[in-house]
């Protein structure tokens, strides 16, 4: 079966059946044990015109959302830009892994720019293991932006 087409079978808090469309059932409504299988790119602000306290804010609020997250079902990378994009994190379902490399980024030279990051954030969509075993369809795709400093971010480099 294609991934997110068949029912899901496991229950809620309420010991109720979870909807039989997850993708159609609003995210905050689905049971944590049933997720979507998704890839999810967080690309945040590391440059140094926005200094050190509001990368480190972007770090935290990613890492924390990435907790949040029911890995390994969905799977994270990172990118953090400045002048140039960087790839924080392939694509990964470990936690321990996207935190520790989330944690070691430090400031990039230059400013803000938005065209490299996204440019990064879909090659590592296209070259990631988007098939499984079964031969299933890719996975849906996110890319996430996020910036302390939205003023100091440019659309292309």
């Amino acid at each position: 079966a294609k991934a997110g087409s068949a029912p899901c079978t496991c229950t809620t808090a309420s010991s109720t059946p979870a909807p039989a469309s997850p993708s159609t059932t609003p995210l905050a409504m689905r049971p944590k044990a049933c997720p979507l299988r998704q890839d999810v790119i967080f690309a945040f602000t590391a440059g140094d015109v926005v200094g050190f306290v509001a990368m480190n804010r972007s770090k935290a609020l990613v890492a924390d959302m990435v907790a949040a997250l029911p890995l390994p079902t969905v799977r994270v990378g990172a990118v953090a830009f400045g002048a140039v994009a960087s790839e924080v994190s392939p694509i990964d379902g470990n936690l321990t892994e996207v935190l520790r490399r989330l944690d070691a980024v430090g400031l990039q030279p230059g400013g803000n720019m938005l065209g490299p990051a996204l440019r990064r954030a879909g090659r590592q969509l296209a070259s990631s293991d988007t098939v499984d075993s079964a031969g299933d369809s890719a996975a849906p795709t996110v890319v996430l932006v996020m910036s302390f400093a939205p003023d100091d971010i440019t659309e292309d480099a």
